[in-house]
């Protein structure tokens, strides 16, 4: 059963990336950029996969997902805001993100080793992300239907799976030492879910 719904985590980031395909030309270029990001997505996670099955360490893939990850959902939120504050405030992450993530690369975890710190800082300036386009929501309400905005699904998303998976990733060298996989089945469902909100954003973003 965890086999298995790994596997369909792995795959289901197939459905964005078809339904990003078929509506490029009507895509705005904030999901244009998603679209990119998921392509790469799908790429890393078939590299992961493909050296899995011959017996090789795959864990660096992780961690240059973890910096394009970040990279999209910055410049994504980046370009959305309508606040000076909130712009800076993404610059100083990615550059504190990127200075960390190289500090942490050279002197705690290498290629070689999941990315915890990484991935638990990624998770914690996500939220705040999030939180900073709810709070310019409420300050600035400019959309009326805000379920037929794409950045607010992809908000959400992000805000659940990152939320999800923070104590997941903080605790996940200990995770990984045990034999049971169990634990992992909840990012399973949670990246299953986002991957659908991409595809939701997508459809809601397309221009007809």
């Amino acid at each position: 059963m965890s086999i298995s719904l790994h596997i369909l985590s792995a795959c289901s980031i197939l459905a964005p990336i078809a339904i990003g395909a078929i509506y490029l030309k009507s895509l705005s270029f904030v999901l244009r950029i998603l679209l990119a990001f998921v392509i790469l997505m799908g790429v890393m996670e078939l590299t992961a996969g493909l050296l899995n099955l011959n017996k090789i360490n795959n864990l660096f893939v992780f961690h240059i997902y973890t910096y394009v990850e970040f990279a999209a959902i910055l410049l994504i939120f980046f370009f959305s805001y309508d606040s000076v504050f909130w712009r800076t405030i993404s610059i100083i992450f990615l550059v504190g993100f990127l200075i960390f993530s190289v500090i942490n690369n050279l002197l705690f975890e290498s290629f070689s080793d999941f990315n915890t710190n990484q991935r638990y800082l990624e998770g914690i300036l996500v939220i705040l992300l999030t939180t900073g386009y709810y709070m310019s929501l409420l300050k600035h309400p400019i959309h009326r239907y805000l379920e037929r905005q794409p950045l607010f699904w992809l908000a959400s998303g992000w805000l659940i799976y990152f939320a999800g998976t923070l104590y997941l990733f903080l605790f996940s060298k200990e995770l990984l030492d045990t034999a049971d996989i169990s634990w992992w089945n909840i990012h399973a469902i949670l990246n299953i879910g986002l991957n659908m909100i991409f595809v939701v954003s997508f459809l809601k973003g397309r221009r007809v």
